[in-house]
Parts: structure tokens; C-alpha cells; sequence
């Protein structure tokens, strides 16, 4: 996947490339101020805004496709290892960094949009009186009627509940607003997908992977949908320190007590006809429950609610890093990570998890997109650095992506909700997916995959005896992702060679933590020290000839575990693995 635009905006925009000399002068004097970056992050986001930024970018797009690869002899453009070329980068018009345009930042920039907006207002409506009449006569200082201007809003002036600050009430004002920004976001998408079949390029495009704020973000998934594919960002957890592992206050939160929520809650953003991504996503450490959340992403996403594609943000090396890799939030070279992605490829890959039947399909019309106020309640709200929200007043509850299909189209008639209540036990606080391969104890925060192929356990198990359909466990550990995988494609009853991928916490080397993982009292260092699973455990059908410790990257050590006479067996800390080879 190419996502090519901060070179561009940081390093390639030059007076040469033909820009507006008066708008090019006042992105280089807002730059000055900045701490580097050249122009990339005032570009990236009036980009958004500008026709002829959009063309400069086009050269640079068709330079990259139309480039030859010396050893294949191929162009870019007709490679099809290049699968996704996104247009654009964690930015919209909708995006909080536009908030400037209101002020006086970007005089020119302000101008322009203040006459784009008189322009569609006045062409809606027809004249100052009809607009005044829908409008209920609410005008805001920086309106000249008869210069042809009008007021800006910001992105903070749209609460989820209708317009804020000194546009409350403005519901109206609010949602033409936002509809005359989506005519232009969304027209520059479409006209980039035009063009990028005009090049030749032929495979997958995206948009942006980032969301509107409140009343805006129906309309910025509109938006999103001129594209091939929908795609998004989000994170959880982590703690103190932006993008980097200090000592201090740690999120300890789980998923397992709140389904859809988290990592998921992007979920509620698939669209009912396209390809659905997340290209960046982590839950970051500090964090001690990390092990949930491949897992989850794994069979409730990429399975249950059949999301196209998963990026895990960021893998900088080839092989597993020592310790939290340069104390980094944003690590694919871990355990919890790494070291599950086999298992869970192989389930995905290989069709193990069913998709789920739609349990809520969302119609979404102009009326909704341009309503002045989040209509769905689903608006993602920033909570701590990058991770998303959702608030308390979603209209389809999160949990439904537990059970099966969520998704939103934008056509006309009536939205379709299945009756679920025969997969939501509230009172034993039980969610069963529509496919009855999944099931979560959100009361006792656990999940159970129950395929006829893989099968797992993962949560709060400690103490417990969890029974899968091909699995009888005894568990010590707290908190366990637990995947047992048959590595011959096999019924996992049948199976003759079985992968055990068992994960619990971790930390470094001298790392302290209080009682309860909510404080990081001390960093530690490397190497890491993962937690063992202690289990016993007992398969259905024919026991095992040979149960093997692996090493981390899956190799045989030589050395086996015990097997007692019934099959049983019991996996703990002694190997210092998380990989063991069942052979039957």
C-alpha cells in the first residue's frame, strides 16, 4: 500500500510547481513558525481545499506510477504488488488542524472558502431573505452579505448534539455547512479516483483513514465512500508519554468488559458495499492486557464482521525486538503481536471464522448526512494521543458487532435491524455470535472461539475451567489469549498436528508496577520477561504422541512435555516458550 503524501507536502512543493504565488507565500510565512516539517502539515490539510494542490500532487502521483522498476521491467501502475495507493493521509476537510481557517492564519485560504460558501448558500437558496428564514434569521459577525462572504465554522463548533460555542443553535447554518464541505471533499476524491484510472492504475484506492468530528461524521464517510475502500485508524491503552513508554499513570483497560468498543468501534464505519480496512491499529503498552487484541481484531473483524485488510502499526525490524523496542507505543515486533500473527493469519486465510449475518444495516440519506448533528450518536471522539472514543449515546449499540454484520449504505429507505435476542443473554451477560462460532463473557470478560477448526480462549480465565467444543482447559494464569490451531487445516478434533500459541502479560527486565497495572513505577529495560501460562489441558479425540516445546520463532528445542496417560498435559513456564507442537 502507498501512502506517499508527506514526502510530497514536506520536501517536494516548490514555487516551481506553479502554485498561486500569494498562496504559496502564505504557507511559507505560516511555516516559519513551525517546528519544521517544511509545509507538511498545513499542505496535507488544505490540500483538501485547493484545486490547483491537488493537480501539483497529481504530477507527483504520476511520476511514482509511471516510474519502470529496472529489475521487473514494470511500471508501478501495472505491478501488482502495489495493491492500494491511498490518496491522502490522516487529514480531511473536516479535520481540527482547519480550525486556523476561522482565525487569521491563513487570510487568503479564509477568503476563498468564505466566498465558496456565500456561493453555495446563495445558490440553495436563492436570495438573503430565504436564507434568513431557514437559517432563523441566525447570522454570525464575520457574515457580509454584500461582499459575497460568509462565516466560517470550525471543526470544534460541531458537537455531536448540533453546533457549539457561538453557533449553538445554528442547526440549520451547521449542516449547510458541512454540506458545502462535502461537496468539495467529495468531489476531490472523485475526480482523484478518475484520474488514477486515467493513469493506468487499476487495483484498490482509498481516501483518508480519518474521521469527521462530531456533526460531521457521516458526511466525511460519504466522502470517503468515492473511493474503493473504506479505511480507518484507532488505538487503546498505553499510558503516560505521547508516542514513547515512560513511567506513570498506565490505561489498564480491557475490550473484554465492553464489546465493540475500543479497537472495534471502528467496526460501526463499514460501509455495506465496499472493501473495509484499518491500516493503523494498536493496543500499546504499557498496557498489561496487549495479548487481546490480535485476537479480537482477528476473529471478531477481519471474521465475523468480514473487514478486507489489517495493518498493525508499525513493524521497524525483521525479527522480534528485545524488551518494548525503543520503548516505542507503536510496535508490531513484540509477542503479543508477532508471535500471535501466525495463528491468527491462518485462521483468516484459511476461512476458519464465518461472516456474520447483517444484524443492522444503516440507510443513510441526505437528510442525515446534513442533519447539523450526529443522527447515529456515533461520533469518535479523541480520548487519550490517538485513541478513539465512542460516546454514550450511539443509536446501534456497539455490542451488536458481536453478533453479527454492522454496516452503513448510502441509499434511500428504511435501515434494517435484526432481532438479536437470541444471541444477547443480558441477564448472564452473554453475547453469541449469529454464526454460534463466537462468544463473549463480557460480564466475566472472556471470549471462547468455538470453530470446527480453530479454537481459542481469550481473557480473564484464571481459576476457571473454560470448555471448548474440542478442548477441555484448566487455567492458573489471570489473563490468557490461548489459540489452538490445526496446522493440517484438519477439524480440530480430528487434527493430527495442533500449534498451541499461549500469551498472557509482559514486561521488562526491573519494570514495576502497583498492585493493580494502572501505574508504571519503573521503565526496566530489556530483555522481556513474559508471564507463563499455566494450563492443563485435554483434547477430544486422539491423544497425543508427542507434545513439543518450541522456541519463539517456532522451532523445535527437542525437548517435550510430560503426557499423562489420558492425553493430559500441562503447559507452564518451564520451556520459556508460548509456542508448543501437539502431534497425534
Amino acid at each position: 500500500t502507498w501512502s506517499v503524501i508527506y514526502p510530497h507536502h514536506g520536501a517536494i512543493l516548490r514555487k516551481s510547481d506553479g502554485l498561486d504565488a500569494k498562496r504559496f507565500a502564505e504557507l511559507d510565512a505560516f511555516d516559519k513558525h513551525r517546528d519544521g516539517n517544511k509545509q507538511a502539515i498545513v499542505v496535507n490539510d488544505l490540500v483538501n481545499l485547493d484545486r490547483d494542490l491537488q493537480d501539483i500532487m497529481l504530477r507527483y502521483f504520476k511520476v511514482l506510477l509511471e516510474h519502470r522498476n529496472p529489475h521487473t521491467g514494470l511500471v508501478y501502475k501495472d505491478d501488482p504488488a502495489l495493491a492500494v495507493v491511498e490518496f491522502q493521509n490522516e487529514s480531511n476537510a473536516f479535520f481540527h488542524t482547519l480550525n486556523g481557517l476561522r482565525g487569521k492564519d491563513f487570510p487568503i485560504y479564509s477568503r476563498m472558502l468564505r466566498r465558496g460558501f456565500f456561493t453555495f448558500v446563495s445558490k440553495k437558496y436563492g436570495s438573503k431573505n430565504a436564507v434568513a428564514k431557514a437559517w432563523n434569521s441566525r447570522w454570525d459577525g464575520n457574515d457580509k452579505w454584500e461582499e459575497g462572504e460568509l462565516g466560517l465554522m470550525a471543526p470544534f463548533h460541531w458537537g455531536t448534539d448540533g453546533p457549539q460555542y457561538e453557533f449553538k443553535g445554528h442547526v440549520r447554518r451547521c449542516g449547510d455547512y458541512i454540506e458545502f464541505l462535502t461537496k468539495i471533499q467529495r468531489g476531490y476524491y472523485a475526480r482523484r479516483q478518475k484520474e488514477l484510472r486515467r493513469l493506468g492504475f487499476r487495483a484498490v484506492t482509498v481516501t483518508t483513514a480519518w474521521q469527521g468530528v462530531g456533526s460531521s461524521s457521516l458526511a466525511n464517510l460519504y466522502c470517503d465512500s468515492a473511493a474503493d475502500m473504506v479505511d480507518r485508524h484507532n488505538y487503546f491503552a498505553g499510558g503516560e508519554g505521547r508516542h514513547s513508554i515512560i513511567e506513570g499513570k498506565v490505561n489498564n483497560e480491557t475490550h473484554l468488559n465492553q464489546p465493540g468498543r475500543g479497537l472495534l468501534n471502528l467496526g460501526l464505519f463499514q460501509t455495506a458495499d465496499q472493501p473495509f480496512g484499518v491500516s493503523e491499529w494498536s493496543m500499546m503498552p504499557p498496557a498489561p492486557c496487549k495479548a487481546e487484541a490480535a485476537p479480537l481484531y482477528a476473529f471478531y473483524g477481519l471474521g465475523l464482521q468480514g473487514w478486507d485488510a489489517s495493518y498493525h502499526f508499525a513493524c521497524s525490524g525483521h525479527r522480534l525486538g528485545d524488551g518494548w523496542p525503543g520503548l516505542s507505543k507503536y510496535t508490531s515486533h513484540t509477542p503479543h503481536y508477532m508471535g500471535q500473527f501466525p495463528a491468527l493469519a491462518f485462521a483468516v486465510h484459511n476461512g476458519h471464522v464465518k461472516e456474520g449475518a447483517p444484524v443492522a444495516i444503516r440507510n443513510v440519506g441526505d437528510r442525515e448526512l446534513y442533519a447539523g448533528r450526529d443522527v447515529l450518536g456515533q461520533s469518535i471522539a479523541h480520548g487519550s494521543h490517538d485513541e478513539k472514543a465512542l460516546g454514550s449515546n450511539v443509536t446501534t449499540p456497539p455490542e451488536y458487532l458481536a453478533i453479527g454484520r454492522v454496516a452503513l449504505a448510502f441509499t434511500k429507505g428504511d435501515s434494517r435491524t435484526a432481532d438479536v435476542s437470541s444471541y444477547w443473554d443480558k441477564k448472564k451477560e452473554v453475547l453469541t455470535s449469529n454464526t454460534k462460532q463466537l462468544r463473549w463473557h463480557y460480564g466475566d470478560r472472556f471470549v471462547e472461539v468455538r470453530t470446527p477448526k480453530t479454537q481459542a480462549v481469550i481473557g480473564f480465565v484464571g481459576g476457571k475451567s473454560p470448555r471448548l467444543p474440542d478442548v477441555r482447559l484448566t487455567v492458573k494464569t489471570p489473563f490468557v489469549s490461548l489459540i489452538f490451531t490445526p496446522l493440517d487445516n484438519a477439524d480440530l478434533a480430528d487434527s493430527k498436528h495442533i500449534l498451541i500459541t499461549a500469551m498472557a502479560r509482559d514486561k521488562q527486565t526491573g519494570s514495576e508496577y502497583n498492585a493493580d497495572w494502572t501505574h508504571l513505577k519503573t521503565v526496566g529495560g530489556p530483555p522481556l520477561l513474559m508471564e507463563p501460562v499455566q494450563a492443563k489441558i485435554l483434547f477430544r479425540g486422539p491423544k497425543p504422541t508427542a507434545v513439543n516445546a518450541l522456541d519463539v520463532y517456532g522451532v523445535p528445542t527437542g525437548k517435550q512435555v510430560k503426557l499423562s496417560a489420558d492425553g493430559t498435559f500441562a503447559i507452564n513456564g518451564r520451556y520459556q516458550t508460548y509456542y508448543y507442537e501437539v502431534v497425534r
